[in-house]
C-alpha cells in the first residue's frame, strides 16, 4: 500500500507541475503577479496531494511572527523540493535564493 500511495503522489505532483509549467509559459510576457498566482495555486495543488494522497498533514508553526510590512528571510532545513513550492502557498511572494 505504502508503494502504490507513493507512486501515486509522484504521478500527480509531476503531472501537477508539467501542467503548471505549460500554463506558465504565457506568463512570462504577463506581469509578475500572474507568475506568483501560479506558483501559489501549484503550492496548494502540492499540500493537497500531500493531505489527501499521502495522509499526511503539513503543519505551519510561526506564520504569525513573519511581518507584513518589511522584508524577511527564511532559512529552512530541507527535506524535500516540496518546500520550494509549498512555501509559494503560504508566504506572499517568496524569493528563493539557492
Amino acid at each position: 500500500m505504502h508503494f502504490l500511495r507513493s507512486l501515486v503522489f509522484n504521478f500527480a505532483t509531476y503531472c501537477g507541475s508539467f501542467f503548471s509549467t505549460l500554463l506558465a509559459l504565457p506568463t512570462l510576457i504577463m506581469p509578475k503577479a500572474a507568475m506568483q498566482w501560479l506558483a501559489r495555486m501549484l503550492g496548494f495543488y502540492i499540500i493537497f496531494c500531500v493531505r489527501f494522497i499521502i495522509n499526511t498533514k503539513i503543519i505551519f508553526k510561526g506564520l504569525e511572527n513573519i511581518p507584513k510590512d518589511r522584508k524577511f528571510f527564511v532559512a529552512s532545513a530541507h527535506q524535500s523540493i516540496c518546500e520550494t513550492f509549498v512555501f509559494n502557498a503560504v508566504l506572499n511572494a517568496p524569493i528563493f535564493i539557492v
